[in-house]
């Protein structure tokens, strides 16, 4: 496929997800997906840290939808990585773009081809094996959470979760 078909193809992809490339439209989970599913990555996410003695952690719904974006982004773009072609900016890049009232910010991403709450519970497993990713899901930092989950033409989901920080007045 020529790169003019592919940008076309990811803008035509972003599009239908009401989006265009950098906006902040709201996206909804993957097509197999439900926001339970999302749901899941969190009460799984506040038992771990509730085993290991930390106080639960909320869903944020900015934080969710960058998450998402970030998950949408890498499945239509066909990249997996914290930095975002093409210049490598980053989540927190993202955060401050979009107004984001945050502290400290923290961002796991993974994947897997499992479906459904089976796929859920393999990403947090998957992240509590990693000794960085496990520290970034135990951070004593965080107050809230965004999950986000896509599907790529390959049919590997790709998985973001953000941690943050926020700021105590809220967004700015």
């Amino acid at each position: 496929m020529s790169r003019t078909r592919r940008v076309l193809a990811i803008v035509l992809f972003l599009a239908a997800l009401g989006m265009t490339p950098g906006s902040a439209a709201a996206v909804g989970p993957a097509p197999g997906f439900a926001p339970a599913s999302e749901r899941q990555v969190l009460v799984l996410e506040n038992r771990a840290r509730a085993v290991a003695d930390l106080p639960a952690i909320h869903s944020d719904p900015g934080l969710t939808r960058i998450a998402r974006w970030r998950s949408a982004d890498m499945a239509a773009r066909g990249y997996f990585s914290h930095a975002i072609p093409p210049g490598g900016a980053t989540v927190f890049d993202e955060l401050t773009r979009r107004h984001y009232c945050w502290r400290a910010a923290g961002e796991n991403i993974g994947w897997n081809n499992m479906s459904g709450a089976a796929a859920s519970s393999a990403i947090v497993r998957q992240f509590l094996a990693s000794p960085r990713h496990r520290a970034i899901m135990l951070g004593r930092a965080w107050n809230a959470i965004g999950v986000g989950v896509a599907t790529a033409a390959d049919g590997r989901h790709i998985w973001t979760l953000v941690f943050a920080r926020t700021c105590t007045s809220g967004r700015s």
